[in-house]
């Protein structure tokens, strides 16, 4: 195969990757409802795949003395839920919000405990530790007050994320895949 073809092909399939990319990017940075409801989508899609994977061993293993019973009331229960995110998009994203703020809280508590660990250590510094435990705090607190705020903030962290790899994807397949002349095409094949 002629080498011009071949890297043609690569820097092509990386630049519409790069593109699609930064598209879908942009779409979550501008569009962060739409973000909100992709989260809550997938989320629910989860819970039912994950019942499902409950589910079809329980009923496939039926008659076999090691079939865990506890895969019926999990399978049916992640049933439930998923179809619940599914229907109901709002309660998604207020629970995820929730479990998050759950987790940020004592993990903010813990920051501050131990800034107050470093500064009876004699570290100056403390103050950076205490003021991370003090940030999740307030983050935290802005979630359990507007749960919906975390589907906004994971719009824009994942609307720059795909920005960004898709840059990164287009100047990968500038760099590593550049236009080859004539002349280098043949050297490079003998």
């Amino acid at each position: 195969m002629d080498m011009r073809h071949f890297n043609k092909t690569a820097r092509w399939t990386f630049y519409t990757s790069g593109v699609i990319l930064i598209i879908l990017g942009l779409l979550l940075l501008f569009n962060p409802m739409f973000s909100a409801v992709v989260l809550g989508v997938c989320v629910g899609i989860g819970f039912l795949i994950a019942g499902l994977n409950n589910l079809i061993p329980y009923f496939s293993m039926r008659g076999n003395p090691l079939r865990p019973r506890w895969l019926l009331p999990l399978g049916v229960l992640d049933v439930a839920v998923g179809f619940l995110f599914l229907t109901r998009i709002g309660l998604a994203l207020f629970t995820v919000s929730v479990l998050l703020a759950l987790w940020l809280l004592p993990v903010g508590l813990l920051r501050l405990w131990m800034a107050m660990e470093v500064r009876a250590a004699g570290n100056s510094h403390w103050w950076v530790t205490a003021a991370s435990g003090v940030l999740l705090l307030l983050c935290a607190f802005v979630l359990f007050t507007n749960p919906f705020a975390a589907a906004f903030a994971v719009s824009f962290v994942a609307g720059v994320t795909l920005a960004v790899a898709g840059c990164v994807i287009i100047a990968e397949g500038k760099l590593v895949y550049p236009p080859i002349s004539g002349k280098e095409s043949s050297s490079r094949e003998k």
